[in-house]
């Protein structure tokens, strides 16, 4: 039995280990790749052997939570190649909450299942092996993985921190550390008076726990607004950039068009002098020649931008893109809005129109339409319901509808989503405000 118990003991150092290096990548960013795994893996297992040894000296040391930090500060360095700050952030904020609920998760334990009345042989019982330590190790265990899983989408957030917000993060990290420790002392102590101090020192070490979550939500909400202006500012540059080049491309073949016509003239009437038949000549020229496309040209320079865009796109697929509008005058909002919106409205339409079988039904309307203060942008392509979309980038789907819907909130309008059997309309409303940057 004491050779089982030995085992657990052994299992749950090595969970902790790799709970530190996971938190740790996700804060770094670590790449799930072939060598940074071998690397993860090499350094969980040479925390667990040198914790290991260290606690077969003593359970709790101030020694052991030192070297721990240290190496596995180095080993995350040694794995990330990021920055010591950022290795330091990542590291302090893994302690923290592993050996945070650690402890809490040991007193809990101890005063619901030890039979003792003394809070201290209950937290000393916990760490005997074990029914009782097999019944802490499961439920901590647990828990932890549960928080982290919660906690990922922060953690990927702190490496956008600038390097005040991490300074920032380190120190309020190492403080709450260094109070929970103190508070630890306190409670195991056997004098009344100090189990009332510690306890007054732990409400203030949870509102600076909950200050700095606080602080984290903050700063990952400020990164999430940041990704999505670079986002929609990426989206912008890149259709405008196509634009240029299509019309390039276009402006280039209609020199060449001009030139060949000049010459093909002057064989025409060179036939035409000696009485030969130019009949089939100029058959054959027709066939060669296709008539140009016709450019957007409703009365905004960044919609027809976006338009002829995605219509040559279209075309390139075997998708037929209609539009009828005639805007009076360029529309009244931030150009790199309406070519962010517009566009995503358009590309949900293409990839919708991709999963249609029979290509004669595929086809996409756009218009724009205003009234007093109000533009109504209406995309309608027909979908097949049966089949989810397809995307290049699958990790990214539903992400342009939230960059359509923000636009719309932006200017006090809406997005509106219609299902009828087979077609889908989506129709964004946006308000003009004279005031409106």
């Amino acid at each position: 039995m004491n050779h089982f118990f030995a085992i657990i003991e052994y299992f749950a150092t090595l969970i902790e280990a790799c709970f530190t290096f996971l938190i740790g990548g996700y804060i770094t960013h670590l790449p799930p790749s072939r060598s940074p795994i071998i690397k993860t893996l090499i350094s969980c297992f040479i925390v667990f052997l040198t914790v290991t040894c260290l606690n077969s000296v003593s359970s709790i040391s101030y020694v052991t939570i030192l070297c721990n930090f240290i190496l596995c500060l180095l080993l995350l360095k040694w794995c990330s190649q990021q920055s010591w700050l950022l290795c330091s952030v990542a590291i302090s904020t893994a302690v923290l909450i592993l050996h945070s609920l650690d402890l809490s998760i040991n007193l809990i334990v101890a005063m619901l299942f030890d039979d003792s009345q003394s809070i201290i042989e209950g937290f000393h019982s916990t760490l005997s092996p074990g029914a009782l330590r097999l019944i802490f190790i499961l439920s901590c265990d647990s828990i932890q993985l549960f928080l982290i899983l919660l906690l990922r989408p922060l953690f990927s957030c702190i490496k956008s921190f600038s390097r005040s917000g991490k300074i920032a993060l380190l120190v309020s990290n190492i403080i709450s550390y260094v109070t929970i420790l103190f508070v630890l002392n306190l409670i195991l102590s056997e004098s009344a008076a100090l189990h009332q101090i510690s306890l007054v020192l732990a409400e203030f070490a949870l509102l600076g726990i909950a200050i700095l979550l606080l602080y984290s939500v903050y700063k990952a909400t400020q990164f999430h607004t940041a990704q999505a202006t670079a986002d929609i500012l990426e989206s912008t540059n890149a259709t405008i950039y196509n634009t240029q080049l299509q019309q390039s491309d276009a402006l280039k073949k209609e020199y060449k068009r001009s030139h060949d016509y000049n010459h093909h003239l002057k064989v025409i009437l060179s036939m035409i002098e000696e009485g030969t038949d130019v009949t089939s000549y100029i058959s054959s020229l027709l066939g060669q020649y296709s008539a140009p496309p016709v450019l957007c040209d409703s009365g905004d320079p960044y919609v027809d931008a976006v338009i002829n865009c995605k219509a040559m796109e279209a075309s390139q697929k075997n998708i037929p893109l209609y539009y009828s509008f005639t805007l009076p005058e360029a529309l009244p909002f931030l150009p790199v809005d309406v070519c962010a919106m517009l566009s995503n409205q358009i590309d949900n339409a293409l990839n919708a129109n991709l999963n249609i079988t029979k290509t004669e039904a595929r086809y996409i309307q756009i218009s724009i339409i205003k009234k007093q203060n109000f533009y109504l942008f209406r995309v309608e392509n027909p979908f097949n319901p049966l089949i989810a979309v397809n995307r290049a980038n699958p990790e990214r789907h539903g992400f342009g509808l939230e960059i359509i819907e923000s636009i719309a909130n932006k200017y006090e309008g809406t997005m509106n989503i219609e299902k009828n059997g087979s077609l889908f309309i989506n129709t964004v409303m946006l308000q003009k405000f004279e005031t409106k940057k």
